[in-house]
């Protein structure tokens, strides 16, 4: 019997390397439901309703889930740091960085990823984002660089 299913392993690896191995280049943007892929379509990290949406979605979850009142007061000194760095079979996503002002007066760096069609379903940009030193649970440990690109 574990010859049998030894056999069945090995007989399925080989149908699956195939589809594993995959060229890793063929563009997001032509995929069923297609990403633009284009630098000039995604909203500059200065964006200003950008800076907002991840300060109200820190705030908001630094109360709710951490019962702590901290919010960030103002995003500065805001750079690109890459864009579609993965290569072009992923969603496109650009990569910033700047330093956040936190209302416990420590300025401290933050990291974030404007995401194309990653809004509200589906629609629009999305944002991730990492503040460094406020990752109580580690998602992106260490010190956000799962983050960064």
């Amino acid at each position: 019997m574990n010859r049998f299913l030894a056999a069945i392993l090995i007989a399925s690896a080989t149908w699956v390397a195939p589809v594993l191995a995959q060229d890793n280049s063929y563009p997001s943007e032509n995929w069923t439901v297609p990403y633009s892929g284009k630098l000039n379509e995604f909203p500059p990290c200065e964006t200003q309703s950008i800076r907002a949406l991840i300060s109200r979605r820190f705030a908001a979850t630094r109360s709710e889930y951490w019962g702590e009142p901290k919010a960030i007061l103002d995003i500065d000194n805001v750079k690109t740091i890459g864009f579609r760095p993965e290569g072009l079979a992923y969603i496109p996503r650009l990569y910033c960085e700047g330093v956040a002002q936190t209302s416990d007066g420590v300025k401290r760096r933050i990291v974030y990823s404007i995401i194309e069609e990653a809004g509200m379903s589906g629609i629009g940009f999305g944002v991730d984002w990492c503040v460094v030193g406020l990752d109580p649970n580690y998602a992106y440990a260490p010190a956000c660089r799962a983050a960064m690109p």
